[in-house]
């Protein structure tokens, strides 16, 4: 089974399985949709593709003979309850096939028979918890790829909106950004305006020849005024950009002074890396003038796969918020127990929550494939459930992982837990009993210093 051929002829087959059961479950209905409403399932055909592609080859190493008769029993108990109407006659066949092997068994050698049922049982078990262990690495890869790609789109989106709105600020009422670009030369014609006439019907027939291109006596002295505030504002901006520029090349200088020791070429990089600050902030606003559009909804869309993704990857490592002063109360031989129950609670929560998720995410769906103008984000066009999808998928991940490692206290006992390993590289052990005990006897002798002063 693990020949490189043998390994190649089984992924094909799964590959071509797979295309079969696409076509004709879902060929009909998928070539009679739009482009638009027909994309989910791309993404979900290539997801099961990658999740082959990554399974398929740990699947086929972790079997051998005995699993395969295993695997070939548990199709047929399934088969012959869960078949589908059409091959009633088949599933009438297996159940008798079942229900006899069983009752023949237990009639005459009932010991024997019940050992092995339930040694079938515990070994299909095991086989399920490493199928799902072989899944749950790959899975985890596309996880932590997905928290990168969302945290870096993130921070990128975010820092580069902030970035825009701070460079394109007007230096108060000059007019002009803190880029030294002019963007609105009359923004101090009502100040200057005040200076030069000090009569109030004289001002707004100023402000009315300069807006509509008239005559008065004051209107030269006004765009005198008015273009030296824009002269100020630059002037302004100019300052403004040296002491950033400074500062850059003072960070570089000393950013670099291990990596290279001539002065002159620290100063050298951090004047380049000044300088190219600067052009990159003209190029940004000037392919950008008006912000990224849909900034805020991608930084929004990317903030919830980053929380659903790592909620899944927190319950993988055990990282959820855990009250430990109930399970210490717990006593040790109902620890298995209690940690079953706890970890299936917290899968019921999740499969709840990602049923609603899902539900809402189908119906928004729905909306948008019938007509793509709806279910939009109005400053970018991506459809809601594209964001909403992180919601069932991250959740539902999180249950499954949880209801495992539930399953794996009952089966095999809670693990131990580690002590932290910034306390053990230091040197420290911290052992709870001692510290209860240390603090048991301050408190008693804080209380007899108490009524010894009383």
């Amino acid at each position: 089974m693990n020949h490189p051929l043998v390994q190649s002829a089984l992924k094909l087959s799964a590959y071509g399985l797979l295309a079969g059961l696409l076509e004709v479950y879902g060929g009909v209905w998928a070539r009679g949709l739009d482009w638009p409403a027909v994309l989910p399932l791309w993404l979900v055909a290539g997801l099961l593709l990658w999740t082959l592609l990554e399974v398929v080859p740990q699947f086929f190493r972790l079997m051998d003979w005995r699993r395969w008769a295993r695997l070939a029993i548990l199709v047929m108990v399934a088969v012959a309850w869960w078949a589908p109407e059409g091959w009633a006659e088949l599933r009438g066949a297996l159940r008798w096939i079942v229900a006899g092997g069983i009752v023949l068994g237990l009639l005459t050698m009932p010991r024997q028979t019940i050992t092995r049922v339930l040694t079938w049982v515990a070994r299909v078990v095991g086989d399920l918890r490493r199928f799902f262990r072989a899944f749950d690495r790959p899975w985890q890869r596309l996880e932590v790829g997905m928290i990168v790609i969302a945290a870096t789109a993130m921070t990128l989106v975010t820092f580069l909106s902030v970035l825009h709105r701070n460079v394109t600020k007007l230096v108060g009422d000059t007019g002009v950004n803190r880029l030294g670009e002019v963007m609105n030369p009359s923004a101090s014609s009502y100040l200057c305006a005040e200076a030069v006439a000090t009569d109030g019907k004289d001002r707004s027939a100023l402000l009315d020849a300069l807006s509509e291109g008239g005559s008065h006596p004051e209107l030269g002295a006004l765009n005198d005024c008015m273009q030296a505030q824009v002269a100020s504002g630059q002037q302004t901006v100019i300052i403004l950009w040296l002491v950033m520029s400074l500062l850059l090349i003072f960070a570089t200088e000393r950013a670099m002074v291990t990596q290279w020791k001539s002065l002159a070429m620290r100063l050298a990089a951090g004047l380049v890396i000044a300088a190219g600050f600067y052009g990159f902030c003209h190029g940004f606003v000037w392919a950008f003038p008006s912000d990224i559009p849909g900034a805020l909804q991608i930084a929004s869309g990317m903030l919830f796969y980053l929380a659903f993704f790592g909620a899944a990857v927190a319950a993988r490592e055990g990282r959820h918020i855990t009250v430990d002063a109930v399970r210490k109360s717990v006593p040790d031989r109902m620890q298995p127990l209690f940690g079953f129950g706890a970890h299936v609670g917290g899968a019921a929560a999740c499969f709840f929550l990602a049923w609603l998720g899902g539900m809402q995410t189908w119906t928004d769906y729905i909306e948008w494939a019938e007509n793509p103008a709806l279910k939009i984000y109005p400053s970018i066009p991506i459809p809601y459930w594209t964001v909403q999808l992180a919601i069932p998928v991250g959740l539902g991940v999180a249950g499954l992982r949880m209801l495992a490692i539930g399953l794996d206290n009952l089966w095999d006992g809670v693990e131990a837990e580690e002590d932290d390993p910034y306390l053990a590289a230091a040197g420290i052990d911290v052992d709870q009993s001692e510290l209860e005990a240390l603090l048991a006897e301050r408190e008693e002798a804080e209380a007899e210093s108490k009524e010894e002063a009383a």
